[in-house]
């Protein structure tokens, strides 16, 4: 981070990346430019190394693996999204649209058009079919176990 803010600073005072003493890269043996979903930066102790302006490394680059390297990782998705959509969806006893219902279950819409009335998305929950005019409709029902 340190490296990064005096880049930024750097830049920001009309420098140019070819007078910055150093940018920073990946370790590697090979090529200059590294993607993040090539090679993820590691801590500056793991891995980054200050190389000089002649390695080809250009501004957006550097940026990109600055960027990277400080950006947290995504939270994982909510297991229960899914379960609470199916109960919130059959205690509302809403008609989804062919695009709702696959959204809310993470399918493909093609995926929902091929499935019929009866149809168990998860244990709990039974889908009922309604065709009108062109379009069909979904309902959600808490199955009678």
């Amino acid at each position: 981070l340190p490296l990064g803010d005096e880049l930024q600073e750097h830049l920001s005072g009309g420098g140019k990346l070819a007078d910055f003493p150093g940018s920073v890269t990946a370790a590697t043996g090979g090529s200059d430019i590294i993607t993040p979903e090539a090679q993820p930066l590691a801590p500056r102790s793991a891995g980054l190394s200050v190389t000089s302006p002649a390695s080809g490394s250009d501004t957006l680059a550097a940026l990109a693996q600055l960027a990277a390297a400080i950006t947290p990782p995504p939270p994982p998705p909510d297991p229960l999204a899914v379960a609470r959509g199916l109960a919130e969806a059959a205690e509302l006893g809403a008609w989804l649209s062919v695009a709702e219902l696959a959204r809310m279950l993470g399918v493909a819409p093609g995926t929902v058009r091929g499935w019929s009335s009866g149809h168990h998305p998860r244990p709990g929950f039974e889908l009922e079919r309604r065709k009108d005019g062109a379009a069909v409709w979904w309902r959600v029902v808490a199955a009678k176990d």
